[in-house]
């Protein structure tokens, strides 16, 4: 009876991580939101939109240039106007100005007549301001003369209410779930009059700012709003109604019809964009419209039958909108593409049938996986569930691309290998369990990096070892000897247990390994046995934590009158066989080379420079990120050529330029080294190294040789 509910507890983690994730879809909160639309947003970046130079629709731009010939924006009415005009000559099937023109010119002759009334100034200027021509009404005949639409920001603070030109028919319960506006900021009520149409440019970006929805239509008050690019293809067409159809399995809208085109929405209104990458072909610029063209060459002929949108795209100005692509680009542009989009048809759809199709093969797969886990050996299961993810991306994307529906594959397939996940953890801690006895056992006289390893891979239990590069750090405690002597050794015992209790816990903070501890000393490794690539970079952080600590508990035990001395250290890099080293009754996981040696050789140094620390060349390149100051070429006993030795920045009073130079005149063999050195010293008596210098040189050094035994 047992074996069942064995096997129920080994997959009820599956079970589990199944039925939490089916909890969180249907609550759907922000993040798994969040996560289901970066989805859709890397479809859009694998295949975006093609741009088609056919579709009739382009952009007047605003932009750089345009502002750098013409002048600052905003511009006069007057401008404006010719550009409308200009338009309306070469033929465009309608111009839709994204620019909400709510207050009067700056330049229109009633508000210069006030500002030179304010001023005190002759009435007869003021009268003659008043008889210049109106730049407002300008634009408001332009207007009139050509198919136009002008535009309205829809806000939730009150304002007043824009004129809407545009009429609607509704089959159906279709304005139930449309987004709502409590009231909008309209332009001009002249241009309002004399526009052919007046639409929305809101355009709601989500919680991290990315545009991937417009409304086509919406809610102001009561009344029925258009979008821009709506309402401009309603003054295009000609049409004078725009049809909203409800879904015919329930209220809410389904389809906007604009003239001849049909665009597909959700019940709130809003339909999903699918952009293009940037298209320069897709916008003329202003400035080649309002100059003079050179002879034989007609910037407007190209936009004859066309819809054209002016706006602002000039650097600097805030309607700029962030795009799935990852593209910030002007919000002219954004309902372009939504002209384009609802023109060429092709829109993304997010299917009412989605969420619960996502959900059921969610569940359909886990279970599956679930049910197969004892059949099948853990990486067979695991291959499957990875196989199973893939399919899954790869189905929603072709989904995408062919028919344009957007379906979520990130729950289905991260559901699915986290069911894995959490069934093999649930395998794995069986396993663990069984391992305990081990660990329990090693530990006590192993490294826990190195029970792990040989828990994990117990063949590697060998005699044997292997070559590595590796970095090594050795300590020890000036004067220990006289200490020794001069304290009780119940005192001496429980002050070297707490010195080592801080010294060996900077070592296991860095990632290193006690190799061993004899007398006073401590030998540590990095780089083995587990791979470290930063193993040169560990070491000398863990140097410096015990700098840091050592300090701290020397200065803390002369208080109690404990002679307790410098802790020196020494650190190197170099390559090294580690390995199981002694008998198969006792052995050792430790290191040899000329590299280990060596870093025992610089810890012994520092008594002779008087640095608390002493970092091999070796090492010092291997920490690119690190700041050192060179000390000596260090001639040691047995070694034939000298060693470059260094010591971190932090550790020198001096200032790093002045120790530049003063070192660099030592080492061509420069006499000024002495003066520089011996003004260094004055200036920093506590710096032991740069004494040292003051004093080889004044005694006759001519370098930074230093004969170390």
């Amino acid at each position: 009876m047992r074996r069942p509910w064995r096997r129920l507890a080994l997959v009820l983690p599956g079970l589990l991580v199944l039925a939490g994730l089916t909890a969180l879809r249907l609550a759907d909160p922000t993040p798994v939101a969040a996560l289901r639309l970066q989805g859709f947003d890397l479809f859009q970046r694998l295949a975006p939109r093609i741009y088609d130079p056919d579709v009739p629709v382009r952009v007047v731009a605003i932009d750089d240039d345009s502002l750098r010939r013409l002048g600052q924006w905003p511009w006069p009415r007057d401008r404006l106007a010719q550009l409308v005009d200009r338009l309306g000559r070469a033929g465009v099937a309608a111009v839709a100005l994204d620019l909400v023109l709510a207050e009067p010119d700056r330049s229109a002759p009633a508000r210069i007549a006030e500002l030179l009334a304010g001023r005190a100034a002759p009435p007869e200027l003021a009268q003659l301001a008043r008889d210049l021509p109106d730049p407002d009404r300008d634009l408001a005949r332009a207007l009139e003369r050509v198919p136009s639409v002008v535009a309205f920001a829809p806000t939730d603070t009150p304002g007043r209410m824009p004129l809407i030109k545009a009429s609607f028919a509704e089959i159906g319960p279709a304005r139930q779930g449309l987004g709502r506006f409590a009231a909008a900021v309209p332009s001009l009520p002249e241009f309002e009059a004399t526009a052919w149409g007046n639409g929305s440019i809101g355009a709601p970006a989500g919680r991290d700012e990315v545009l991937r929805r417009l409304p086509a239509v919406a809610l102001l008050g009561d009344a029925l709003i258009p979008s821009l690019a709506v309402e401009a293809l309603r003054v295009a067409q000609g049409a004078g109604t725009v049809t909203l159809r409800a879904a015919p399995d329930g209220p809410g809208l389904d389809a906007v019809r604009i003239g001849d085109a049909i665009l597909p929405v959700a019940p709130d209104g809003q339909f999903w964009l699918r952009f293009t990458s940037d298209v320069p072909a897709r916008q003329v610029p202003a400035w080649q419209l309002l100059e003079p063209a050179p002879a034989g060459a007609d910037p407007a002929a190209a936009l004859r039958g066309r819809i054209v949108l002016v706006g602002v795209t000039a650097t600097g100005f805030g309607d700029t909108v962030l795009t799935p692509l990852r593209d910030r680009i002007a919000g002219v542009t954004a309902h372009a593409e939504a002209l384009e989009q609802i023109l060429l048809g092709g829109s993304l759809t997010r299917p009412p049938w989605a969420a619960a199709a996502e959900i059921g093969l969610l569940l359909a797969l886990g279970l599956a996986l679930v049910a197969s886990w004892r059949r099948l050996p853990a990486i067979v299961s695991g291959g499957l569930a990875v196989l199973a993810a893939g399919a899954i991306l790869a189905g929603a994307f072709l989904a995408y691309r062919q028919a344009g529906l957007l379906l979520d594959p990130t729950l289905p397939a991260l559901g699915l290998l986290l069911t894995h996940g959490a069934v093999a953890a649930s395998a794995q801690w069986r396993v663990e369990r069984e391992r305990r006895a081990i660990r329990a056992a090693f530990a006590q006289y192993l490294a826990p990096s190195l029970v792990a390893r040989l828990t994990e891979h117990p063949e590697r239990l060998r005699l044997g070892g292997e070559w590595r590069e590796m970095s090594f750090v050795f300590t020890d405690i000036a004067g220990f000897t006289s200490l020794s002597e001069s304290v009780p050794p119940d005192r001496l015992v429980a002050t070297l247990n707490a010195y080592f209790d801080g010294v060996c816990g900077a070592v296991l903070e860095a990632g290193g390994t006690i190799d061993k501890m004899v007398g006073d000393a401590l030998h540590a490794m990095f780089g083995a046995p587990l791979d470290q690539p930063d193993h040169a970079e560990r070491a000398v952080a863990c140097a410096l934590a015990i700098h840091r600590f050592t300090t701290g508990f020397a200065a803390a035990r002369r208080a109690e009158g404990m002679p307790f001395g410098e802790t020196r250290i020494g650190v190197t890099t170099g390559g090294a066989v580690v390995g199981n080293f002694g008998s198969r009754h006792h052995f050792d996981y430790t290191a040899y080379s000329e590299a280990v040696n060596l870093a025992a050789r610089l810890e012994n140094a520092n008594k002779t420079l008087g640095t608390p620390l002493c970092v091999s060349a070796a090492t010092a390149r291997a920490c690119p990120g690190r700041v050192f100051r060179p000390v000596a070429r260090l001639q040691l006993r047995g070694i034939g050529a000298p060693i470059e030795t260094m010591i971190p920045d932090e550790l020198c009073p001096v200032p790093a330029g002045a120790y530049a130079e003063a070192h660099a005149a030592l080492r061509r063999g420069d006499p000024e080294a002495a003066t520089l050195f011996t003004a260094l010293a004055a200036d920093s008596p506590g710096d032991a190294l740069v004494r040292l210098h003051a004093r080889r040189l004044a005694a006759g050094a001519k370098d930074d040789l230093i004969a170390v035994d």
